[in-house]
């Protein structure tokens, strides 16, 4: 099956912006994996969030906290649509199946949905047109295309880093097993650092490594998985 490094690369930035845009929006983001189009005909990545709320208990939380209601589904709605109103194309069907059976279950006839959907449409749009978002988009995107699949304080770590790298939290000390810096972490590293100067420059960037094909890349995960 053939998945080329353009369509991983847009893969990467797409599950980029649903990441980002989950976490401007107060929703969790669990897991990210841009590889799957190397095995799936069907999808190309994908991000699993951690949501405040199932579709099913909307119509509770409606009756409850109607506020707290609006808020979760006008994220929920802004983190599906964020990646196709971004490419300017319509959304998938992944994207919006989310969206779709949150709608289901609302029950409120003021906000109206087409009314939830205008504004999470609104603050979407408004946070795409910052240009610190598309920093964030571009910083987050290259770590993805590099790492392929990212969980747990990994994936913490990329968000941060992503969105502020001025706070960065210190990294765990490796494994004595493994070497001081693999191939992929250097990668990543000259990425960031290149990313950084292009939108921050100052003096002069000096970058030497090694670049690892994907053959390096593919033989460094099995070592480590096994």
């Amino acid at each position: 099956m053939s998945y080329s490094n353009t369509e991983r690369y847009e893969t990467s930035r797409h599950e980029a912006i649903h990441c980002l845009a989950a976490v401007h929006f107060g929703i969790g983001v669990e897991s990210v994996d841009v590889i799957l189009g190397q095995k799936s005909l069907t999808t190309a990545g994908q991000t699993n969030l951690k949501l405040p709320c199932e579709a099913p208990e909307v119509p509770r939380l409606l009756r409850i906290d109607p506020q707290r209601a609006v808020q979760i589904v006008r994220g929920v709605i802004a983190v599906g649509s964020a990646p196709a109103a971004d490419e300017g194309n319509p959304m998938n069907p992944s994207d919006k199946s989310v969206i779709d059976a949150f709608q289901r279950y609302w029950t409120s006839p003021s906000p109206s949905w087409s009314t939830v959907c205008q504004q999470a449409g609104q603050d979407m749009r408004q946070w795409l047109r910052q240009r610190e978002t598309r920093v964030q988009i571009d910083r987050l995107t290259q770590i993805l295309f590099v790492e392929g699949r990212l969980s747990g304080q990994p994936l913490q770590r990329a968000l941060q880093r992503s969105i502020d790298p001025s706070k960065i939290a210190p990294r765990p000390p490796a494994p004595a097993t493994q070497p001081q810096m693999s191939a992929r972490a250097m990668l990543n590293e000259a990425v960031m650092k290149a990313y950084d100067y292009i939108h921050n420059p100052r003096g002069a960037l000096y970058c030497k490594i090694f670049v690892p094909s994907q053959e390096d890349l593919d033989r460094e995960r099995r070592t480590y998985e096994n």
